[in-house]
């Protein structure tokens, strides 16, 4: 076949790369910047107190973190590096991991008005369950452990004193005024942001490329047929090929819509979904520099079985 023929996929695969990258860039700078300010305003004995993996409540805060943070799958890495650096409890910062592009709450908006109330409300139910559930196994099971040793290595700022009493509201505004005003840790906290980037660069470049290829090449029929199959093994393959794509919340459910038109199962739009939202091929390649591949595998095994499990409890239940 002439090249001529794949010109459209080409340029929608290279306009996909340099949208998503431009966004990647702001997103990834900005959060890790924002993450230090917050670093320097809540000592880490603090926030590891609130995300305590040995008390009920962290994985509570993790679970509602993860659900009013408006975060894809791969916005979600930085400020998973922060919660890993200040300490939080490794099982609380694995359910704000899973949750946060899940339960996002422009997906679950548009999920509420293209799908209904009781697709959403049982869609939400088992995404909080299932996750706080392998937050907790992950956090048993001791996965900290595949945490790379370098992203454990803090910096402070220099002639920092340590806190010598928890900070209450007052301490934390006067030292936000402080931080403000002091231009020199500023400049400090965003050019360890830019390094932050620059040693995500090259698994951001290959994350990107991967699903940039997958977007352009792979027709969303494909993508129907599978889910669209009567097979039993719909569910399963449906949350299998929802992980090489890389879909923002705002056209996710502009792609399920018309599966759902078609009488497409509940079961397999809520398998695709939580496959296509809970993981991507771009954030498995970033999460690369966090991470051992024992850890990597097993988020991949969690997320196709929150996407399963969910799937056949729709078949089951809602159908």
């Amino acid at each position: 076949m002439p090249l001529s023929v794949y010109l459209p996929q080409l340029q929608d695969s290279l306009i996909f790369f340099a949208i998503v990258s431009a966004e990647m860039t702001v997103l990834f700078i900005g959060i890790t910047f924002l993450v230090g300010i917050i670093l320097e305003l809540f000592p880490a004995e603090r926030i590891s107190a609130i995300m305590s993996a040995r008390r009920g409540h962290g994985y509570a805060v993790g679970a509602g973190l993860g659900a009013l943070t408006p975060f894809c799958s791969c916005s979600t890495i930085p400020l998973t590096m922060g919660l890993i650096k200040a300490r939080a409890g490794f099982g609380p910062t694995m359910t704000f991991l899973f949750t946060s592009p899940l339960v996002n709450p422009l997906l679950v908006a548009l999920l509420w008005m293209a799908l209904g109330i009781q697709f959403t409300v049982v869609y939400v139910g088992m995404a909080l369950v299932l996750t706080v559930t392998i937050g907790y196994l992950l956090d048993h099971f001791r996965f900290d452990r595949f945490i790379r040793a370098d992203l454990l290595v803090t910096k402070t700022s220099c002639g920092a004193a340590p806190e010598a009493t928890p900070p209450n509201d007052t301490t934390v505004r006067a030292a936000a005024v402080r931080l403000f005003r002091d231009r020199v840790r500023l400049k400090e906290l965003l050019v360890d942001a830019l390094g932050q980037f620059r040693t995500f660069l090259p698994f951001i470049i290959v994350g990107i490329g991967i699903g940039a290829v997958t977007y352009g090449f792979v027709p969303q029929d494909f993508f129907a047929s599978i889910a669209g199959s009567d097979s039993p093994w719909a569910i399963p393959a449906s949350a299998v090929i929802g992980i090489p794509l890389y879909v923002r919340p705002s056209t996710m459910v502009p792609m399920v819509m018309p599966l759902a038109a078609k009488g497409v199962a509940l079961g397999a739009i809520a398998a695709l979904i939580i496959g296509a939202a809970g993981a991507s091929l771009p954030e498995v390649v970033m999460m690369k520099r966090m991470f051992r591949l024992p850890m990597i595998a097993a988020f991949l095994t969690a997320v196709l079985t929150i996407a399963v499990t969910t799937g056949f409890v729709f078949q089951a239940v809602v159908a």
